[in-house]
């Protein structure tokens, strides 16, 4: 009985919506979605252009490693 009572309010809301609030409503709602994929997309190009950075910062590494360790043997070979 009392989840029949909670439903009314949005029987009458639902009965008293004209097409062109309906049509209002649908597009906010679509608005809402459309907004929320922006967020997400915003979200993920932050993360992707970390990563990215991240991956060039590694390549950079290792290239000094190994620029790096050649030196050291071309050295250690010399004495």
């Amino acid at each position: 009985m009392l989840s029949f009572l909670m439903f009314i309010p949005l029987l009458i809301n639902a009965q008293a919506l004209s097409p062109q609030d309906k049509k209002a409503a649908e597009l906010k709602r679509l608005e809402t979605g459309v907004n929320t994929a922006k967020t997400k997309v915003d979200l993920n190009e932050r993360k992707l252009a970390v990563a990215d950075s991240l991956i060039t910062a590694g390549n950079q590494l290792t290239s000094e490693s190994k620029t790096e360790t050649k030196s050291y043997y071309s050295g250690k070979e010399e004495t």
